[in-house]
């Protein structure tokens, strides 16, 4: 395993361990060092993995709930599918990624709600766009390839909030 793989294993359980503190203590610093105390990491270890805290640990969680839609777009046969279907299949498998932490998803949201946060939240929501886009075999590069996840952005936000 890469040192890259080790530090984002590391992400995702400080991430996961720190979900269930997030209902009650918001994203905070205080949640983030909850979950790193439930998980038996230290505060340095916690740093390392999160150097700028709630950002990162929003940004990281995001990209986890990316990960688990593309995984669940190539786990399942998806060839037969036609490119909406499998559009709408990483759209499900993302909220159901992030379903068990819902106040945690109403909260980050609310986070990034800020105007402060405004260019985090563009980022987060074109990587999520994109990367359920690649998965569903778009490979545009043309105009095509900014409507695509401008439109994808508008129902994964719509849903998200929903």
């Amino acid at each position: 395993m890469s040192h890259e793989q080790t530090h984002e294993h590391l992400k995702d359980a400080l991430l996961l361990a720190a979900l269930p503190h997030v209902a009650f203590d918001g994203w905070s610093m205080t949640a983030l060092d909850a979950g790193a105390a439930d998980a038996g990491f230290t505060k340095q270890s916690l740093l390392h993995a999160f150097p700028d805290g709630v950002g990162d640990a929003i940004a990281h969680w995001s990209d986890w709930a990316d990960r688990k839609a593309v995984q669940a777009m190539q786990a399942d046969d998806v060839a037969h599918l036609k490119t909406h279907q499998r559009v709408a299949m990483g759209v499900w498998a993302r909220l159901e990624a992030m379903g068990k932490w819902r106040e945690a998803a109403r909260k980050a949201t609310a986070w990034l709600a800020a105007p402060r946060h405004a260019p985090l939240a563009t980022r987060l929501a074109y990587r999520t766009c994109d990367a359920i886009w690649r998965a569903a075999g778009d490979v545009s590069t043309d105009f095509n390839f900014y409507t695509k996840r401008a439109l994808l952005g508008g129902v994964v936000l719509s849903t998200t909030l929903y």
